[in-house]
């Protein structure tokens, strides 16, 4: 019974020890570390050109926006214009 018992103790602290070592991350190698950091900087790169790419288009619609007021301003409230004029 006694022997049992410390066989079962045993083997329960070697499974233990083998779950533990299972879930510890291999260390990766310099060339590893410098591909997965020239990774990261590539995807900020992206990021930050899909930012400046967004913020161009917005840019670009009020732009559009302010061209299509000068050429079509809106009716000022009050005011009747005559046949075909445009904008009065």
């Amino acid at each position: 019974m006694y022997r049992s018992v410390i066989l079962a103790g045993f083997l329960g602290l070697l499974l233990s020890q083998a779950g533990l070592a299972q879930t510890r991350l291999p260390r990766n190698n310099p060339v590893e570390q410098q591909v997965i950091e020239s990774n990261r900087s590539v995807q900020r790169q992206q990021r930050g050109l899909a930012d400046q790419q967004q913020n161009q288009f917005e840019i670009n619609q009020l732009r559009q926006d302010l061209s299509r007021e000068r050429i079509f301003p809106p009716p000022s409230i009050g005011r009747i214009c005559a046949p075909g004029q445009i904008g009065c």
